[in-house]
């Protein structure tokens, strides 16, 4: 966690409004390893019953063109357990979810905001880092998108059911992405930069509300 970094005080506060429990990690110095430098983490986060989550906040910026829709999602497992199902035609994997209705969430509609690359160094980084905590542990990737306020009308943005937080005058909706997905069906964006991404019907398919991990 950088303190210098909105989005993840605005993420610091989501957790503290809703009393969850965390260690921001600071940032400012990388971690060592063996002798292996590793980009650090963001926050190691305590969620009673399910998996800790060790969580990478990847702010982006966008902007939807359309207002927002509220609408009702049921939260889906994203966890080693379901089954991914290689197409002999097309050559690529599809993951099928096991749908949860036991626990409902407010989200975006299909306007969500999909902007989602990564560097080779957070992959690395959270990857070691998932191997060094071990199974009792989730590695996340949670996108942060700033959301104009004239996009999200009728949603109460601090409601402990939302994945929305008010931090100094600006909403931020949190988005995450589990590490093994992520892995699963990413692309190179940039080879120059390192940098790689979800194809956005893959992204707003996988990714899910942060609150449905908490």
């Amino acid at each position: 966690m950088l303190r210098s970094n909105h989005y993840d005080l605005a993420f610091a506060q989501y957790l503290q409004l809703r009393q969850i429990g965390y260690i921001a990690v600071d940032e400012h110095k990388r971690a060592q390893l063996a002798e292996e430098s590793l980009k650090s983490l963001d926050f190691i986060v305590s969620v009673p019953g399910k998996k800790h989550l060790l969580i990478d906040i990847k702010g982006r910026k966008s902007s939807p063109q359309t207002p927002i829709k509220r609408q009702k999602v049921a939260c889906t497992a994203t966890n080693s357990s379901h089954a991914a199902h290689t197409s002999s035609t097309a050559g690529h994997a599809e993951l099928y979810f096991t749908h949860q209705h036991s626990r409902l969430t407010n989200a975006l509609s299909a306007k969500l905001p999909a902007v989602n690359w990564v560097t080779t160094d957070d992959l690395q980084g959270l990857t070691r880092w998932q191997q060094q905590f071990g199974q009792d542990f989730q590695s996340l990737f949670v996108f942060a998108h700033i959301i104009p306020a004239n996009k999200l009308p009728g949603i109460h943005q601090d409601s402990l059911e939302t994945s929305f937080v008010t931090y100094k005058n600006s909403s931020y909706y949190f988005s995450g992405i589990t590490l093994q997905d992520y892995t699963l069906f990413m692309h190179m964006r940039s080879p120059r930069w390192h940098t790689w991404w979800l194809k956005h019907p893959d992204f707003r398919r996988l990714a899910k509300p942060v609150s449905c991990y908490l």
